[in-house]
This record gives C-alpha cells, structure tokens and sequence, in this order.
C-alpha cells in the first residue's frame, strides 16, 4: 500500500488563460466597430477634398471674371450669372430656383443673400447683358460690386 501511496503525485493547477488569441467575439469588434469608422473618414475626406475643388475651381473662375479684359462684358455677365445658377442649384437645389428667370431670379437673388445686397436694383445687368449688342457698352461701373456681392453670396 505505501508502494502505491508513494506513486501518486500532487495535483497540479490549471494553466493560466492566455490573452492571445482573442476570442472569435473579439474578432467581431474591431470588424463591426473600427472598420466602419475608418471608411467613414475615407469617405468624409473625400467629400471635403471634393467641396475645396469646386470651390477652388469657383474662386478661380471668379478672378478670371476680375482680371480677364479680354471679354466683353456681355460675356463676364453670362459667365457671372451661370456661375451664380450653379452655385444656387448645388445650395438650394434645382426645384428652388433652377426654373427662375428674368426680375423672379434677381429677386430670388436678393431674398437669399445673407450680405442684403439688392440684385433688383444693382444686379440688372445679369439679366440684360444677353440682350446688350456685341460692344454696345464698354464697362459698367458697377461691375466690381456685382463680383464683389456675388463672392460674398457664395460664402
């Protein structure tokens, strides 16, 4: 009897839990939580990047409109007024004001400029410069007010 009592051994302690590998639950978290969130900077980013082009590209287009006196002002004035729809249509969408034309779009103009400037009354040219006869006029003295209120309307 001692020569079996001698045989036995003591007992041993289970092995301490390894932190690695996670469970599969964790597995889930990092696809579930972390992955989404990176492509939703991804895609933030990109729509940011795409914003600053567009109006990088507006800005661009509104010191050519300043500098460029190779135009005639019938032409500054059709370049002006599309820029100033499109720049409408992306803001408030094409339903608002996309179907405007003549005194309902210089109105339209002057109810939703934060900067209060009255295209009625200082933004006519908009609406008639199509009209002007090629060299009919040379330059309109308000011209730098009509650039400068409508880069203020696009901020």
């Amino acid at each position: 009897m001692d020569d079996l009592l001698s045989q036995l051994r003591d007992i041993r302690g289970i092995d301490p839990v390894s932190w690695w590998p996670p469970a599969p639950g964790w597995w889930i978290v990092p696809v579930v939580v972390i992955i989404p969130a990176v492509i939703f900077l991804i895609l933030r980013r990109r729509k940011l990047a795409y914003e600053r082009s567009w109006q990088a590209e507006i800005r661009n287009v509104f010191l050519e409109l300043r500098r460029n006196e190779n135009k005639s002002l019938k032409q500054r004035a059709a370049a002006l007024s599309g820029l100033l729809r499109g720049l409408a249509i992306k803001r408030y969408g094409r339903n608002a004001c996309a179907g405007l034309q003549g005194k309902n779009w210089l109105i339209w103009l002057t109810k939703n400029d934060p900067g209060g400037f009255s295209w009625e009354k200082e933004g006519a040219l908009l609406i008639e410069a199509p009209y002007l006869p090629e060299g009919g006029v040379s330059e309109v003295q308000n011209w730098g007010t009509l650039l400068d209120a409508a880069e203020r309307w696009m901020k």
